[in-house]
């Protein structure tokens, strides 16, 4: 999985012409996409969500919870996304099938640790 929690912060100028040097402040954070690459099941059944909600934008956004294990505690990410890519792969007969997903953050991801 690669993006989640990341984000740009646009820097706003706030230099005055007094001042010597350029100021600066932030400005609202655009968040990253998340893309993830999964073993594809095209008779699963949140595999065919997944792939449907690609097919039609107009579903969603909807919430997703990704827990990451690190061990003793784990590390629960809840965001608001929508789906921007759906895309599965036959890499040959004895290969499985794959699938890239991408997903792009509408909003706040909340961060919340468990035991």
């Amino acid at each position: 999985m690669e993006g989640l929690g990341g984000g740009t912060v646009t820097a706003a100028k706030t230099t005055a012409l007094s001042s010597a040097v350029h100021t600066y402040r932030a400005t609202i954070k655009d968040p990253d996409e998340v893309s993830i690459s999964i073993w594809y099941d095209p008779t699963d059944t949140v595999h065919k969500f997944l792939r449907n909600w690609c097919d039609t934008p107009t579903n969603g956004p909807y919430n997703l919870q990704v827990i990451e294990s690190t061990g003793n505690t784990n590390s629960n990410a809840i965001f608001n996304t929508v789906i921007t890519k759906f895309s599965p792969s036959t890499p040959d007969v004895e290969a499985n099938l794959t699938a890239d997903l991408t997903f792009k953050i509408t909003g706040a991801t909340i961060w919340t640790n468990s035991t």
